[in-house]
């Protein structure tokens, strides 16, 4: 019943604390969501030489990591979305907190998985890299980090367009599902992990009108 409910207020999902939270909004004409990443199994690293999976790091580097693993891909998994099919995102970004402040200039490209609902990463050789991508995709030019900082300098360009494009989908229920984005490039940004600190996991935020 809160599903339908939630029409006439903001919906906040705060992770770990997965309860939701309706609050009447300031602005009614539109609803946000905002939900971490929910286990270490759902932020992971591609090794850019072999495709090998990483799913235990304490940090998540964008992409450029060492010699051994060259640029890695990136995969956020977010799940237990709840958002009406075919509605019209007005914003959305993933916010991350500064694991180091080391910094190497490069450009990344974000993109969705192309499909209703991610399935969960596999410990197979390009299991991030290889799924299918949405025709939409985001540059991302960040700013240098300083470690420990969680704020628009460590947010991803807007990605609603890339939301957009998923929930519009035919087969897009809305009901609990799970949404997967991919960073890949060069240079270099360190993020803090679910593994490092489940507060401090990627977070997925966006908003959209009803």
């Amino acid at each position: 019943m809160a599903a339908f409910l939630c029409l006439s207020f903001t919906s906040s999902y705060d992770i770990p604390n997965d309860t939701p939270r309706f609050d009447i909004a300031p602005d009614t004409s539109y609803l946000y969501v905002k939900t971490r990443i929910q286990s270490g199994e759902n932020d992971a690293e591609e090794n850019g030489l072999n495709g090998a999976i990483y799913f235990n790091s304490s940090d998540l580097e964008f992409c450029y990591d060492r010699a051994s693993t060259g640029n890695q891909v990136i995969g956020l998994r977010f799940t237990n979305l709840w958002i009406p099919p075919g509605v019209s995102i007005t914003k959305a970004y993933i916010q991350f907190t500064a694991d180091e402040s080391q910094n190497s200039p490069g450009t990344l490209i974000i993109s969705g998985e192309n499909v209703a609902d991610s399935a969960p990463f596999e410990a197979m050789p390009y299991d991030i890299s290889t799924r299918t991508r949405t025709v939409t995709s985001v540059l991302w030019k960040p700013d240098n980090w300083t470690a420990g900082e969680s704020g628009p300098t460590q947010r991803t360009a807007d990605i609603s367009d890339i939301v957009e494009e998923i929930v519009g989908r035919p087969d897009w229920t809305g009901f609990g599902l799970d949404m997967t984005f991919i960073i890949e490039g060069d240079g270099k940004r360190i993020a803090k992990s679910y593994d490092l600190n489940p507060e401090s996991a990627p977070m997925l935020y966006f908003q959209y009108d009803f």
